[in-house]
């Protein structure tokens, strides 16, 4: 917008306010820009909540990230005294921590589902179909 202007100006020879900011000021601002836009862009590649596969855990976007098979998961459960999250216990002792506001969805409720796949490792064939695997955690927990 602002290089638009410089353009309209200059073609039309408009009187302006001198100095070099006016210039260069909104030659700067649109090249910083297009510098944030391409940054929003590249992280909107990166896809949003938890997947949930065969090998394990995987995705998270903004501050956290998790990559976890399912060989090395102990224990999920939630935590956070006042905003749930999903926190899951790691072989080697550690543990990952994911807010609701990334995953998408209620953590106590992800947090059963992701616990139930990890106690029933034959299960996890319906992971391939989202939808699926709810309505299998929901159906099992119904008998």
């Amino acid at each position: 917008m602002s290089g638009v202007l410089i353009i309209i100006v200059s073609v039309f020879d408009l009187p302006m306010a001198g100095g070099r900011f006016l210039v260069s000021g909104p030659i700067v601002l649109g090249v910083t820009g297009l510098v944030l836009l391409g940054w929003m862009v590249g992280e909107l590649r990166k896809p949003l909540g938890l997947t949930l596969d065969e090998r394990g855990l995987r995705g998270v976007r903004e501050s956290a990230s998790i990559d976890v098979e399912w060989d090395d998961i102990v224990r999920v459960s939630t935590c956070g005294p006042h905003k749930a999250q999903v926190m899951v216990q790691l072989r080697d002792g550690g543990r990952k921590v994911v807010g609701g506001t990334q995953i998408g969805s209620d953590p106590t409720f992800v947090a059963a589902i992701i616990e139930y796949y990890r106690l029933h490792p034959a299960e996890r064939i319906h992971l391939s179909d989202g939808p699926g695997a709810i309505r299998a955690v929901e159906a099992r927990a119904n008998q």
